[in-house]
């Protein structure tokens, strides 16, 4: 079972075809969203003003405001220096490179845990398209996976001997994945504990140190974004959510189950096959027909799979935000590398080969087409709303944005001479300024500049063009009022006011307007549908 010998030469050369193929596939993904992605999204715009704003100085003091540490922003920056502003395709490079990176990372971690070729790690997670669309955005996903994916064979490679090479290698990789991704230090955490379980079974006291060094400098790295985060969480409380266990494995579950549902089980079966095997390599006959080394790089990824999960729960614990399915990314990155360590360790024989390699060559037979039509997505559709809104408004009119998040990705693409506000009105729309939608939140009438200056504008004989969802309440029933926050009810969530805020705007535009139209949105190709905005309302006339 151990020896490749058993296997033969002809199944050899199978598997190095399905890689090769495999690897050509996702590559051709890559490439796929890059050309179709188009402009970017809010959170994307995010990044790059945080990035490219200003003086190292405002970028560090913007970090408040965005989800990543600094390393992440210093690394955009540098590329926008290059002079790849001018168009949003050349900045999509930035993503592309990351992407083909992360590729390239399964290769070199596989090399690292002992066997030659990534499985089910290039096609369950590199074919997923979260995966390539989260991870070759322009935001720290990609990124912070790519330098995990490398962790996890850099400390198996100290635990198994750690050379002064091996440690500043495997210390680099981690302390750079932190300052790239918070949750990357929960996950890490685990790795590295999984790494000290092995050392010390095997009493190999000196990797169990150089291990536990680096775990400590790691976290102890972090200690430079005290104040960033400390300041952030009286603004954070906005996003906060109870902890729910059903609510998050939802969030799992739509990560897991792309393109197509049944994805999920295949990880399911997966994670279970690979975590139960790992066990019985160490405490049943199985165990006796691998090397000692073997063993180990089983228990290793077995251990740094199980502790992946918990790690996750615990961050997800501590931050309590109401997850998107690109958050999970993270953790679906060391759960198919471990996983990948457990089945091309164990399976080693002639049967077993042939089945694991039908059975992904299955997986990527099913699940290519799927993402591949993913991959096929504008990441928004604001650049052709703003084109429009120039193109019809008139300078004396107004422009309403709505809800207030959409004015990120409006004023990148709005160069138009229509004054505009958002709902409610904020003084800052190069990024998403939590800090004032909590001020608003806590000002009673927070909407009513909004209202007097869309009144002002009816009565005029001016139009208004709304973007974004609005809600019209039944006919009969009064706008909500709602109380400055903290609500009594709802503390200091964001959605209740939002909600209130959109109605108030309805409310105001079927009182007093005579006249609301619809202006279509046509795009070339589906838009993803967290910025996908159909048409632009114009209201006109006052009663």
């Amino acid at each position: 079972m151990v020896a490749d010998a058993e296997g033969g030469a002809i199944p050899r050369i199978a598997e190095w075809a399905f890689a090769a193929l495999a690897t050509v596939l996702v590559v051709s993904l890559h490439v796929a969203f890059w050309r179709h992605a188009g402009p970017l999204w809010r959170d994307e715009i995010n990044s790059i003003q945080v990035a490219g704003t200003g003086s190292v100085g405002q970028m560090w003091h913007d970090l408040r405001y965005d989800s990543f540490p600094a390393l992440f922003f210093v690394l955009v920056r540098l590329w926008l220096s290059a002079g790849w502003t001018s168009t949003d395709l050349g900045i999509r490079v930035f993503g592309l490179l990351v992407g083909l990176g992360l590729l390239a990372a399964l290769w070199v971690n596989a090399r690292q845990l002992g066997h030659s070729m990534p499985f089910a790690s290039l096609v369950l997670f590199a074919m997923n398209p979260w995966v390539v669309r989260s991870g070759d955005s322009i935001r720290g996903y990609g990124l912070g996976m790519l330098l995990l994916v490398l962790s996890v064979g850099l400390i198996w490679r100290v635990t198994e001997s750690p050379t002064p090479r091996r440690v500043v290698c495997a210390a680099s990789s981690a302390v750079l994945c932190v300052h790239v991704l918070y949750s990357a230090a929960f996950l890490l955490g685990a790795i590295c504990l999984a790494a000290i379980v092995v050392g010390l079974r095997k009493r190999a006291w000196s990797s169990v140190v150089a291990v536990a060094g680096i775990g400590g400098a790691t976290a102890s790295s972090l200690l430079i974004y005290w104040e960033t985060v400390a300041q952030a969480q009286s603004w954070n409380v906005l996003l906060q959510v109870p902890f729910s266990f059903r609510w998050y494995w939802e969030q799992l579950s739509e990560a897991l189950a792309a393109p197509y549902e049944w994805v999920v089980y295949a990880w399911l079966g997966l994670f279970g096959a690979t975590v139960v095997a790992g066990c019985m390599a160490q405490w049943t006959r199985l165990g006796t027909e691998l090397t000692e080394r073997q063993r180990e790089i089983v228990w290793f990824c077995t251990l740094t799979e199980g502790g992946a999960v918990v790690g996750f729960v615990i961050f997800l614990g501590v931050v309590r935000f109401g997850t998107q399915p690109w958050y999970y990314l993270p953790l679906m990155a060391v759960v198919a590398v471990s996983a990948d360590g457990v089945l091309c360790t164990v399976v080693a024989g002639l049967p077993g080969r042939v089945l694991r390699l039908g059975g992904v060559v299955l997986l990527a037979a099913l699940m290519f087409p799927g993402t591949w039509q993913r991959m096929r997505t504008r990441q928004t559709n604001m650049d052709l709303v703003a084109a429009k809104l120039q193109s019809l408004a008139d300078q004396r009119d107004l422009i309403v944005v709505s809800p207030w998040f959409y004015a990120v990705a409006f004023q990148r693409y709005y160069s138009g001479s229509t004054p505009w506000t958002s709902v409610p009105p904020l003084v800052d729309h190069r990024i998403h300024r939590y800090d004032l939608v909590k001020k608003q939140m806590s000002t009673a009438n927070a909407i009513r500049p909004v209202v007097d200056r869309m009144a002002e504008t009816l009565k005029s004989g001016q139009r208004m063009w709304v973007v974004g969802p609005i809600s019209f309440p039944p006919a009969g029933m009064l706008p909500p009022e709602i109380p400055p926050a903290p609500h009594p009810e709802w503390g200091w969530s964001e959605s209740p006011y939002t909600t209130a805020w959109l109605l108030q705007v309805g409310s105001f535009i079927q009182q007093h307007a005579t006249a609301v139209g619809q202006v279509p949105i046509v795009s070339p190709g589906p838009v993803n549908e967290d910025e996908n905005l159909p048409m632009i309302l114009v209201v006109q006339g006052w009663r």
